[in-house]
């Protein structure tokens, strides 16, 4: 449920957001609004506005979700997935868009996520045949990365109506993402990582026109959060002592004022794909590909009934960022055990 316009005031007054911004303001009224009367049109101009805020006032929604203990995430999550449970989404009732998964990676480290890619489709056509809505069922087209070579899935990929997920693990403020050489992790198993801008380059070079108007997905765990400024702060520091001290830092534990997201979306741009839209996550990323293994996962992390009634297989945990959660026991819990599951649009931030 949506939390009350006060509960909200609340929350976003904590720490030293007390001089809240214009569109803050407008986030609040529009609550407001919706909770005197629950209609879909006051839930559009809520969600409008609660999408807004997030994407042009990045640190205030930081800010005050840190001040909050999470609860500003958590309301951004729930606004969202009210707004599709209300079946107001931009594809509601309409076919999918066409599908692509790009893998940034090559030969046998691009093997983990085609795997877990494949594991898409057979849950699209498990979907299907189990009863979904046909016009709820695509199938991706998967592309691998290769040094040099366009590929024709993505250049003749139609300009509107049309996504784009860039398949790699991320964490929060991170500067590169990475893979496995196998999809089981494992103690043989090999890290490669590679800076967020090299990936937009290797997207740019498969083929992608800039005249591309689709959704781009940068879809990684915490690609849509940006790190707190003391904690890269305190990260930074203790890097640099490791390799003033001859010690390596691994590239994936690299971190900058930017989540994962917003440097890709700005690169991007800069190159000339103005026209295209930009999404990151607020949570680690799952999935899940029978409803019986969905709900004995969740346990502890469960989700409204309706998001699973069409079962899908990609979800976004909400989970603490930034601080520390105590248990009633007085041992402190793990983000894990106090996250909320939603469908993956849900915890889906623009930039």
């Amino acid at each position: 449920m949506i939390i009350s316009a006060e509960k909200f005031k609340a929350h976003v007054k904590r720490g030293k957001w007390h001089t809240k911004s214009s569109r803050l303001n407008t986030v609040i009224t529009k609550l407001t609004t919706y909770h005197t009367s629950k209609s879909d049109l006051n839930l559009r101009a809520l969600q409008a506005s609660v999408v807004d805020w997030a994407k042009q006032d990045p640190k205030e929604f930081l800010a005050t979700n840190l001040n909050s203990k999470n609860a500003v995430y958590d309301f951004y999550a729930e606004v969202n997935c009210q707004f599709y449970l209300k079946k107001l989404g931009p594809f509601q009732g309409k076919a999918q868009p066409k599908g692509l998964v790009f893998i940034p990676f090559t030969g046998q480290n691009s093997k983990e996520f085609k795997v877990k890619s494949e594991q898409w489709n057979e849950a699209e056509t498990v979907n299907l045949s189990g009863g979904i809505d046909a016009k709820k069922y695509r199938q991706f087209d998967i592309v691998i990365w290769e040094d040099k070579i366009v590929s024709d899935e993505i250049k003749d990929l139609p300009t509107t109506n049309s996504e784009i997920f860039i398949r790699a693990h991320g964490s929060i403020g991170a500067t590169h993402v990475s893979t496995r050489n196998t999809p089981v992790e494992n103690e043989a198993s090999i890290t490669t990582a590679v800076s967020v801008t090299e990936v937009c380059d290797r997207l740019i070079s498969s083929g992608l026109k800039t005249s591309y108007a689709g959704n781009i997905h940068f879809y990684s765990c915490y690609s849509g959060v940006d790190i707190i400024p003391q904690k890269m702060k305190e990260t930074q520091a203790k890097q640099k002592t490791k390799t003033e001290n001859g010690q390596t830092v691994k590239k994936e534990h690299l971190v900058g004022p930017d989540c994962i997201a917003r440097i890709g979306a700005k690169y991007l741009k800069s190159k000339g794909y103005v026209n295209a839209k930009f999404f990151g996550y607020l949570g680690p990323l799952k999935s899940e590909y029978s409803k019986p293994e969905f709900e004995e996962d969740n346990i502890r992390t469960p989700v409204i009934k309706e998001e699973i009634d069409d079962f899908m297989h990609r979800y976004v945990q909400i989970c603490p960022q930034g601080y520390n959660i105590l248990g009633a026991t007085g041992v402190y819990m793990g983000s894990g055990d106090v996250a909320k599951t939603y469908r993956a649009r849900a915890g889906r931030r623009e930039f």
